[in-house]
C-alpha cells in the first residue's frame, strides 16, 4: 500500500473535488463565525489569507488566540509589539 502525489487532483478526481469544495465551505462558515467574535479583523473578507488588510488589522489590534504563532508575519508583529 502506498500513496503518490497527484498534481491538480481536484481537477482530475471527483472525490478530491468534492472534498475541496466541502473544505472551502467549512472554512468560509468558520470565518463568518469568528468575524462575529473579532469584527475588527475582517475575517469574513480575507478568510484568513495574509492580505494587506489582514496584516494592517493585526498591526493595529494585535494577534488573537486564533492566529498561528509560528507564522512569520505573526512573529514579526509580536516582536514589534514587545
Amino acid at each position: 500500500v502506498g500513496s503518490r502525489a497527484l498534481i491538480k487532483a481536484d481537477d482530475l478526481v471527483p472525490a478530491v473535488s468534492g472534498a475541496s469544495i466541502a473544505a472551502k465551505v467549512a472554512r468560509d462558515t468558520y470565518m463568518q463565525q469568528i468575524a462575529a467574535e473579532y469584527p475588527a479583523y475582517g475575517f469574513e473578507k480575507h478568510v484568513g489569507y495574509g492580505t494587506a488588510a489582514h496584516i494592517a488589522a493585526l498591526e493595529l489590534h494585535g494577534v488573537t488566540p486564533l492566529h498561528r504563532l509560528t507564522y512569520k508575519p505573526i512573529i514579526r508583529i509580536m516582536e514589534q509589539a514587545a
